[in-house]
């Protein structure tokens, strides 16, 4: 367990810890393709997939 949280010391001090996830995955370019794709999914009206 040391070992995980000696390399999660740089990104908590970096990045501000898992808090600001929801800032940082609007952030991450390659998460943009899935991102658009389920965003579509779930904005979809019941007449989409006709």
């Amino acid at each position: 367990a040391q070992t995980q949280i000696h390399a999660l010391s740089p990104y908590n001090r970096y990045f501000e810890g898992m808090s600001e996830f929801t800032y940082q995955i609007d952030r991450a370019w390659y998460l943009s393709i899935p991102k658009s794709f389920f965003d579509d999914a779930i904005s979809a009206g019941p007449f989409e997939l006709v």
